[in-house]
């Protein structure tokens, strides 16, 4: 009579019985580990910078990946918490680091009157279709680019709102922020060689940016301090 054991296939009688090779091979099979490891990151590329692209371009070609200068540095420093608090006041979401960069003689120069923003050295995207789409606007002499305004947190804290341009290098582009750039750097006390962050946020959908100034120390402001701190012990 069939049992339900039979039934199931656990039955010697009808399986038959397993030699010592098959069993060996069985708990082989269950040890063995998958030939290709799941991968749960999104095919993005988004998530691959700029910097590793280079560098799987270099493998291909032979070379090896420490020859990339690299340009932006790892960890950056984090959001002050006074501008953190001054977002939060704004009901600011999706903040992001756009750039960290240098002041170059450029940035500070009288006659250019603009921040530029190189897409090489860029962090995160932080505009929208749409928003991009703007930026591509044409003034009415058809040449230059209209740009978009955007309020702007300078460094001081202070809210004030400023042009964010784009400016067409060749088959390049890179941002820009325009006017009154030159009164906003010379308010906050701005000037070469500074580093200086630029965060963008949101508030009510709408587009927004903060410039923070680094603590950095030059040669002159080293000298003031040893100064102080001279006159002080005397």
């Amino acid at each position: 009579m069939a049992t339900l054991e039979n039934l199931r296939g656990d039955s010697p009688g009808l399986c038959g019985e397993k030699g010592p090779e098959e069993e060996k091979k069985k708990r082989v099979i269950r040890v063995l580990p998958p030939k290709n490891s799941l991968n749960f990151e999104p095919k993005n590329s988004n998530h691959c910078t700029r910097q590793e692209g280079k560098c799987r371009k270099l493998e291909r070609q032979g070379k090896k990946p420490a020859e990339v200068k690299q340009t932006v540095e790892e960890q950056p420093p984090s959001m002050p918490t006074a501008l953190k608090d001054k977002i939060m006041g704004l009901h600011g979401w999706d903040v992001r680091l756009v750039i960290q960069k240098k002041l170059t003689t450029t940035d500070m120069e009288d006659s250019q009157d603009r921040l530029s923003i190189p897409r090489g050295q860029m962090r995160a995207e932080f505009l929208t279709r749409e928003e991009e789409a703007k930026l591509e606007e044409k003034e009415e002499d058809g040449i230059h680019l209209k740009g978009l305004k955007v309020p702007l947190i300078e460094p001081s804290l202070k809210e004030s709102a400023i042009f964010l341009k784009k400016w067409k290098l060749g088959s390049s582009s890179t941002y820009m922020l325009s006017s009154p750039w030159k009164i906003v750097a010379n308010k906050n006390g701005l000037r070469k060689g500074n580093i200086v962050q630029l965060w963008s946020f949101r508030v009510d959908h709408k587009p927004c940016l903060a410039l923070i100034k680094l603590q950095n120390y030059d040669f002159l402001s080293l000298f003031f301090f040893f100064l102080r701190f001279f006159c002080f012990l005397v």
